[in-house]
């Protein structure tokens, strides 16, 4: 029994009391003892200690009553100042440990025969006076530390250093010992005894040596026990940025990892690869976890100021616990409401506001000179700008002068030809984002919890493109016993996401005539909303206006995790995940467009998707010292993912009544309904031995069970194995110049499993596909046009990595290098099949795509003093991809676009027709074709030959540079980007030379020649004079021949080396904080001005297009361009 006391009499019974009192007189078995007890206990009573650690006096007193038959009867509270007792593994002398735990106090201590032990305050004892100790805590070369903990070892009781790395704490005994953290830096304990000044140095450590990073299943190791590459991203990194799409914000801040955004609509997809392409036809898009769970979601519907870390797992071997999920490299992602912690009594509160605009980064820089038409005549209703000089025109009819019946105000206007320069740029609007968050977090000795918040509300650059999106979270931690921890987290996120035909509408605004502004007149019919425009065509504005996809995402999901430690050297954690995902799509057109079956009709297509994942996760952790020099860690775990997806959709059509929406107001309607289930089970394991902790050597597996394959080849087991060693710590050699070195290698495997049913024939019900005389529809099925394989086999991927990490020159100079090889092989390819089988295709294991790259990031602290330092940062990226197989034809596979996978290829090479040439590489021209067509380059579809390969959109390597600054209170950063190779063929700019609109088109008053020879027109066989000898072209044309409908007609000289130059993201902030003395509301406040896209330049595009290949996924089209945003972000932390 142990009873508190807040006063001892009234907490016990008088008759008690009495009665122990009488008790202690007869029998005279009363001992008091002063500060320094000799024997309290029988002197044989000892107590069995588990493990080293430091205990509480409470703790103590805890572990003797558990072992032992005495109780103690004490006030509460008494002890929750007292110093902490280290105690080592074994057994101890219970006297010893009493007396260790009691010497700090001036205490009677009273021991009955019954056991009992009473412990109080001597009468008329003064308490000791407390000490004040302050300091200022610094790193090695005398630079201040800032928000460095300093704690009371074995309390809650602690402060943190300012901006001056200043700290002052109040002690209870000179027994106490204080604690100082810092993250990066090695913890560092002293005893107060009779200092009142404590300054302390503390030591950096290279890299973080003992830095404990999350790995694959939430699994902490020592950073430097790992044998292969982890990339962290810190929160300062994505918080208050004006994006709201996290992916977006990680952009060039990553070695390995290449992010590419659709194009500059909000909202829109900003597709993710690590390490490249893996699959043919599978997902290359990497696993996402957040707080130890995957995550059934998108970057952008997660709350970038709600992140505490990020890590990225790159490679096999760091991702193969995760099996065939993880084979595109993962994202590791703890949110603040996961990583709640307990220990310290605190609570804060964070709110931060970031309000920015969004306006278009740049746009092409259009020729003001020549009117539309072509050979220099004006055609009023041209696309193409190949007509007569402003200078030479005067006034017209109005283009709506033939509308007066609709506009009665247009009935016999005219209207002067003059150029608009800024037709285009008033299409655009400035949009305007904000976001608010606000974090609340408190803790206790042994619980914690948080509560986060965040609302984003972003306007695109174009009418009818928003974002709204809000998160809360909440997440709590409790230490329930010292052997069970248990911590949960719910989150809810909405998404809501409107936007338009990017494509549609700006494949014509970019090529409008000069003299034409859409925004000036009337873009639709007020009486039937019917399209109108000055030419027979669907008006720009019209489709902005009339036609959208809009989008509804609402996400729940949650997770329970609980830690058991069985024993010192055993540990059991048990995680489950849930994740419940709903998605509606609303895609439509009103009816009006012009001459287009689908705009001039309307539609209208519903989809509502359902999907529910639950993940279960167990895993047996051990970890234990055989001797001084080993130690093996290990873990076995089991995994089940089930995930549960349903879908509805609709197609309509024939809208009846203008302006409504719905299924009913289309003449047909068809509906589809789809549900797949997919269950994986894993089981894992991971055993680490190391030696003299500079030796690691680790070896991995998973076995995973798959069900979209036959039972044969549902079970597919991949392993792995790496090791890490410490020359500096194995020879201790370096000194200052080296401080630490790392070498790592490994080896590991993964697989990607098949999408569903694609080994079972599947019958399709079809009750539309023929109409009986009467006019009803006879019920029919029918089998898929692919052919089962039941043989159908999970793809296979292999990947050994070497790497190395180093600091040197006092920590000032930091190196991450990984290199790196991918072999991946029975890729899942659709196999043509002969049409005489009555199937197309069969899905065949045969594919292989090999990768190799290598990966560094170097940082150097150029400055580095009390009151300035400036870091250095560069992160270089270089791969190459290289398709081996393909079918067993050698067939080439189209991915998307224009993009292929083609043997002896790098993956996703561009295809398409190109320009004939002769042995010498010049062009070939038609010298015997028709007037029109004489002079013009021949191509390779005009003599009927085949598309090849003409150009790899893959980049040969990526350079980011990061600059960052601090001076006192202000930090301010760079992150300059270039992008060196990689061709796209592209259509938006072809277009916009082809039709004359760019400042690239004005040279135009003389004749020009292509060069090159004259072919035949029909064979593009070079034509020979007299002598035998090919014919130089001297046939002259004027600008508006060459460019529109000839040279650029061919796909190849219509493409574009995409290396570029970048101003990714500018940054300045200042941070004021409260110091000692003050009495502002606020611990801290953080002002933020950033800005993000602010240049770029392409210098192998035409000069005055300024064309941002990023714009639309580096796909070459004309859509939304990119932005440029500029924010002003303020945080305030209570």
């Amino acid at each position: 029994m142990k009873t508190k006391l807040t006063n001892v009499g009234f907490l016990i019974r008088s008759q008690l009391l009495m009665l122990m009192m009488r008790t202690f007189i007869f029998l005279c078995c009363v001992s008091v003892f002063g500060l320094a007890p000799n024997d309290l206990v029988s002197q044989n009573s000892s107590i069995k200690v588990e493990l080293d650690k430091s205990m509480t006096v409470d703790e103590v007193f805890d572990l003797i009553m558990s072992q032992t038959d005495y109780n103690f009867i004490y006030e509460v509270g008494m002890f929750d100042d007292y110093p902490t007792i280290p105690v080592k593994k074994g057994r101890i002398s219970t006297n010893r440990l009493l007396k260790k735990s009691l010497a700090p106090g001036n205490l009677d201590v009273i021991v009955t025969e019954n056991n009992t032990i009473m412990v109080k305050e001597s009468p008329g004892s003064r308490r000791r006076p407390q000490i004040v100790v302050s300091g200022k805590v610094t790193d090695t070369e005398g630079f201040p530390l800032v928000n460095a903990v300093v704690l009371i070892k074995g309390t809650t009781q602690g402060t943190t250093t300012d901006f001056d790395g200043n700290y002052s704490i109040t002690v209870p005994y000179p027994e106490n010992i204080l604690e100082f953290r810092h993250m990066g830096f090695e913890t560092y304990e002293i005893m107060v005894g009779d200092q009142t000044t404590i300054d302390v140095v503390m030591k950096e450590t290279a890299q973080a040596l003992q830095e404990v990073v999350i790995t694959a299943q939430g699994i902490k190791k020592s950073r430097k026990a790992l044998g292969y590459a982890i990339s962290q991203v810190k929160s300062e990194e994505v918080e208050q940025r004006p994006e709201a799409d996290l992916a977006r914000t990680l952009q060039g801040k990553v070695a390995g990892v290449t992010i590419t955004p659709a194009d500059g609509q909000t909202g829109t997809d900003s597709p993710i690869r690590i390490r490249g392409n893996v699959s043919i036809t599978g997902s290359n898009s990497p696993l996402i976890v957040v707080n130890d769970v995957p995550f059934n979601g998108l970057l952008r519907d997660i709350n970038p100021n709600d992140i505490e870390n990020i890590s990225i797992l790159k490679g096999f071997n760091a991702s193969v616990l995760y099996g065939s999920e993880g084979r595109n490299g993962v994202i590791l992602i703890q949110t603040k409401s996961g990583s709640t912690q307990i220990g310290q009594a605190k609570t804060t509160a964070t709110y931060s506001t970031t309000v920015y605009t969004n306006s278009i980064s740049q746009l092409p820089e259009f020729q003001n000179t020549y009117s539309n038409g072509g050979e220099g005549e004006f055609q009023p209703t041209y696309l193409s700008n190949w007509g007569p000089a402003f200078s030479t025109l005067d006034t017209m009819d109005h283009p709506y002068a033939g509308m007066a019946d609709i506009f009665p105000e247009y009935a016999d206007a005219t209207m002067e030809v003059v150029a608009k320069p800024d037709n285009v740029k008033n299409i655009f609007r400035t949009g305007v984002g904000t976001t608010h968050s606000l974090t609340v977090s408190t803790s206790q000795e042994k619980t914690a919890f948080n509560i986060s918040a965040g609302y984003t509300d972003e306007q695109g650059i174009i009418e009818h493109n928003d974002l709204k999106r809000f998160n809360i979270s909440v997440g709590g931690r409790a230490q329930v016993t010292d052997r069970l921890d248990i911590s949960s987290t719910l989150n809810y996120s909405s998404r809501k996401v409107n936007s338009v035909y990017g494509e549609s509408i700006f494949s014509v605004v970019y090529y409008l005539p000069r003299w034409i502004d859409l925004t000036e007149l009337p873009y639709q019919n007020p009486l039937t909303g019917e399209s109108v425009y000055y030419r027979n065509d669907t008006n720009p504005l019209w489709m902005l206006h009339n036609t959208g996809v809009n989008t509804e995402t609402e996400h729940v999901y949650g997770t329970v995790n609980a830690n058991y430690k069985l024993s010192s050297d055993l540990n059991l954690t048990y995680r489950a995940g849930y994740d419940s995902r709903h998605y509606n799509s609303f895609s439509y057109s009103n009816k009006g467009g012009y001459d287009d079956n689908s705009f001039k009709t309307g539609y209208l297509n519903l989809t509502s998707i359902k999907d529910v994942v639950v993940n279960q996760t167990m895993i047996l952790g051990y970890n234990k010292n055989f001797t001084e020099d080993f130690n093996l860690e290990a873990q076995i775990g089991v995994n089940s993912k089930i995930t549960r997806y349903s879908s509805n959709s609709s197609e309509s059509d024939g809208q009846v009544v203008y302006g409504f929406l719905r299924p009913s107001n289309f003449t047909t309607t068809e509906a589809s309904y789809n549900s797949i289930d997919e269950n994986i089970a894993g089981v894992f394991g991971q055993f680490q031995l190391a030696y003299k902790q500079y030796l690691y050597a680790t070896l991995s597996g998973r076995n995973d069970w798959g069900s979209t394959v036959e039972k044969a080849n549902q079970s597919l087991f991949y392993p792995g194995a790496s090791i890490s060693f410490i020359p500096t710590s194995a020879f201790d050699f370096g000194g200052n110049a080296v401080n630490y070195l790392k070498v790592r290698g490994g080896y590991a495997t993964s697989s990607g499993y098949p999408s569903a049913y694609l080994t079972r024939n599947t019958l399709i019900i079809d009750n539309l596909r023929f109409a009986a005389a009467d006019g009803s529809y006879p019920v029919t099925n029918r089998y898929s046009t692919r052919y089962a394989n039941p043989d159908l086999a999970p793809e296979l991927h292999q990947e050994f990595e070497v790497g190395l990490e180093a600091n040197m020159f006092n920590n000032r100079l930091t190196l991450e290098t990984s290199v790196y090889k991918r072999i991946s092989k029975d890729q899942i390819v659709a196999s043509p099949l002969a049409g005489s089988s009555g199937y197309d295709t069969q899905y065949i294991n045969l594919g292989r795509v090999d990768n190799k790259g290598i990966e560094i990031d170097l940082g150097i602290d150029l400055v580095k003093n009390d009151n300035f330092s400036w870091n250095f940062r560069n992160i270089f990226t270089a791969d190459e991809s290289l398709v081996v197989k393909t079918t067993e034809t050698g067939a080439n596979i189209n991915l998307e676009e224009d993009r292929y996978a083609v043997e002896g290829q790098p993956f996703g090479v561009i295809m398409g027709d190109y320009a004939l040439r002769d042995e010498d590489g010049n062009l070939l021209i038609s010298g015997n074709g028709s007037s029109t067509r004489v002079g013009e380059v021949i191509t390779s579809s005009d003599v009927g030959l085949a598309d090849k390969v003409i150009g790899d959109p893959n980049p040969d390597w990526r350079l980011t540079n990061i600059n960052t600054f601090s001076y006192k209170g202000f930090r301010l950063s760079a992150q300059l980007e270039y992008r060196h190779g990689g061709e796209i063929y592209s259509s938006a700019v072809s277009n916009m030379l082809q039709r004359g609109v760019t400042r690239d088109t004005e040279d135009r008053d003389a004749a020009f020649v292509i060069p090159g020879y004259l072919a035949d027109d029909a064979t593009g066989e070079p034509l020979l004079d007299s002598n035998g000898n090919k014919i130089p072209n001297t046939i002259q044309m004027n600008p508006g021949r060459i460019s529109y409908s000839n040279y650029y007609n061919a796909n190849d000289l219509a493409m574009w080396d995409t290396s570029i130059f970048r101003i990714r993201e500018v940054s300045l902030g200042y941070t004021l904080k409260r110091k000692k003395g003050q009495s502002l509301p606020f611990q801290r406040m953080d002002f933020t001005l950033s800005g993000r896209n602010l240049w770029y330049r392409a210098p192998n595009f035409p000069k005055y297009t300024n064309y941002d290949p990023e714009s639309d996924g580096l796909e070459g089209d004309s859509t939304v361009p990119s932005t440029r945003r500029i924010a002003l972000g303020v945080t305030a932390t209570f």
